[in-house]
Parts: C-alpha cells; sequence; structure tokens
C-alpha cells in the first residue's frame, strides 16, 4: 500500500479517535459510528499489509475480554468496540503494547480523577460565561465529584497514539 494511503488512513482514524474523546468526555457516550469505522479502516490497513487473519482473531480476543469487563460493569460498551477496533487498526505485534499504555494512561486519568475529586470545590477553577467549555467544566467537576465514570476514551486514544507512534 502507498505511504500516502497509509498516512490517510492514519490521519482518518486520529480524527476518529479525538471524535470519540469528545463524545465521552460531553456525553459519556461513544457513538457506535466511531468504532465501526476506525474497524472499517483497520480492517482496510490489515488486507493491505496481509496482516488480516492474524489481526481478526486478536481484536475478537480482545472484544470478547472487553465485553466480560463490561458485564462486570468495568468498562462502557463502547469503550469495548473502540479497544476492539484500536486493535484492528495497529500491527498484530503491537497489540500487547496499545493494551499495556492504554491501561497506563487509565492509570493516570484515573489517579487525576482521584486527586481533583479530593480538592475542596473552592480551589477548582470556575471557567466564566456560559461558552460551552465552561458548560462542560461545571459538568465535569459536579462528575468528578460524585465520583462518575471516567471518560475511558481518553486513556484508549492515548494508547493507539502512543502506541502507532512507537511502530
Amino acid at each position: 500500500m502507498p505511504d500516502l494511503m497509509i498516512l490517510v488512513l492514519w490521519a482518518a482514524t486520529a480524527a476518529l479517535l479525538l471524535t470519540a474523546v469528545w463524545h465521552d468526555v460531553v456525553l459519556r457516550i461513544i457513538p457506535n459510528r466511531v468504532p465501526f469505522l476506525i474497524a472499517v479502516l483497520g480492517l482496510l490497513l490489515r488486507a493491505a499489509e496481509g496482516q488480516l487473519l492474524v489481526s481478526l482473531p486478536l481484536a475478537a480476543a480482545v472484544f470478547i475480554v472487553g465485553a466480560l469487563c463490561w458485564r462486570q460493569g468495568f468498562l462502557g460498551g463502547g469503550d469495548v468496540k473502540l479497544l476492539a477496533a484500536c486493535v484492528l487498526m495497529l500491527p498484530p505485534g503491537a497489540s500487547a503494547a496499545f493494551l499495556l499504555t492504554t491501561a497506563l494512561a487509565g492509570g493516570v486519568l484515573a489517579a487525576v480523577y482521584i486527586a481533583l475529586g479530593r480538592l475542596p470545590s473552592r480551589l477548582f477553577i470556575e471557567l466564566p460565561g456560559r461558552t460551552l467549555a465552561a458548560r462542560i467544566w461545571r459538568i465535569e467537576r459536579q462528575r468528578i465529584r460524585e465520583g462518575g465514570p471516567l471518560p475511558y476514551a481518553c486513556a484508549i486514544c492515548a494508547g493507539a497514539v502512543v502506541t502507532a507512534c512507537g511502530s
């Protein structure tokens, strides 16, 4: 596959990952079309590189384990689909690094949320006005105070980007 085509596929994937992060931060929902489109791009890339027969079982295994985590309440359904789609996008040999990097990024995300949750309310910076950023921040502060779910797409995106740049 020409280098330009690979670059286009990765640019589209990066845009889709940022879309997933945005939706997860704002709504705590990852639209189904995002992991679906990443999976389609990954299938195209893996087929072109002759790695499809290795990548499909890896993605299926990640999806199955992720679904078990979802049933236990450890992950959201969108997170499970996004993880499996990212496994399809990355070379098969990078799957373990991706999962480890994602887990580490998730740990950092959790630590930040725990630390923010322990801060007194008066220490939270108040964004002025009725801008979209101010509204999102107010909602996020409330989620932090209540111990709400993490926007794990942030960790998945970080894991995918770091792994893609390293491979």
